[in-house]
């Protein structure tokens, strides 16, 4: 049942102070929020309201699992990418996503940003998306990145799928339990997404680049509803402020970074930013595992209530999810996504 909206309280002081002075990313504590405290759940919403309005990044702890488990899912991924190559080449992406992806297979630039271009990157990685089995109906039709995902040889890494699939679980329902504040942050009911959301589209992509790398990876905005990012102790990401300056995620234990990516940006016709960041060159080995959060592929891209002013046209054409995803993987990796 769809239930009422409540008005929000104002931003928390600390919230707008670090906004205001523009040097680093908020940090919300979500412990009162996960443990349903009376008032926390509101006081979320009004906090990501202003940090989305103004900034599209901030930081998060207290967020619900054990953070253990993030340093478990790093373990493994180093283990995985300190495997010889010829370990890793037989589950190489072919057509669809899912799988390795060589060091230097993305060099191609996120349209819009052509000024700042990427030439080899060193960035190497391995993609999976929302778990499916062979007789999945987007399998048997071969509908482009709904395929199996590629896990590496459990004969070498026995532990890396039952660790990193319980990484995706937690990460998936955390970023459901915030789709629900995000609702209320724009005055809708907290159940107003749950239509998108009830076969979501998930993405992970465990990236990895060595301490030679000559190249960063270049300012972005992300495509999904939602990125969550675990803070690379590994300092390099930075984030652009809408005055064109950048701010450096600083690395603070157990915490995880959330930002707004373009399919929420066209759902509020540009009220909540899709923020550029970008990565510099490592001073050692730099792993990194962003959870993408996306909605099912049959949502579409419609203004919520309120977000077009009356008399003005909406600002995005009229898309579904999984067209606008192709588009954005394919802008990002036209070079390579032919194999």
């Amino acid at each position: 049942m769809t239930q009422l909206v409540e008005t929000l309280p104002a931003p928390s002081p600390e919230v707008v102070r670090v906004i205001e002075e523009g040097r680093a990313l908020p940090v919300l504590d979500l412990g009162a929020f996960i443990a349903g405290e009376p008032g926390a759940e509101l006081q979320l919403a009004a906090d990501i309201r202003l940090i989305q309005e103004t900034l599209g990044f901030y930081s998060i702890v207290n967020f619900g699992f054990d953070p253990a488990l993030i340093e478990q899912a790093y373990d493994q991924n180093r283990k995985l990418f300190a495997l010889p190559e010829e370990a890793r080449r037989p589950y190489e992406f072919q057509g669809h996503m899912q799988g390795y992806w060589p060091m230097q297979s993305i060099v191609a630039v996120r349209p819009g940003y052509e000024g700042e271009s990427e030439q080899g990157s060193q960035l190497g990685g391995w993609t999976f998306l929302r778990e499916r089995e062979a007789d999945d109906p987007k399998v048997v039709s071969g509908m482009r990145h709904r395929a199996m995902n590629k896990w590496p040889n459990p004969e070498l890494l026995p532990d890396y799928r039952p660790i990193v699939s319980k990484y995706h679980s937690e990460m998936v329902n955390l970023g459901l339990k915030l789709i629900e504040v995000y609702a209320l942050s724009l005055d809708l009911p907290r159940d107003y997404f749950a239509k998108d959301f009830d076969k979501l589209e998930w993405y992970s992509r465990n990236n990895f680049m060595k301490k030679t790398a000559a190249n960063a990876v270049t300012p972005h905005s992300d495509h999904s509803f939602l990125t969550l990012l675990p803070i690379s102790p590994v300092p390099g990401l930075q984030v652009r402020t809408p005055d064109g300056n950048w701010i450096n995620a600083a690395y603070t234990p157990e915490a995880l970074i959330v930002n707004t990516g373009e399919w929420l940006n066209q759902l509020t016709n540009g009220r909540y930013l899709a923020t550029p960041h970008r990565v510099e060159a490592p001073t050692e080995d730099r792993i990194s595992m962003p959870v993408f959060i996306n909605p099912n592929d049959e949502a579409v891209n419609d203004p919520v209530p309120g977000a077009v002013p009356p008399g003005e046209a909406r600002k995005y054409p009229p898309r579904g999810w999984h067209e606008f995803f192709l588009s954005y993987i394919d802008g990002y990796t036209q070079a390579v996504m032919k194999r």
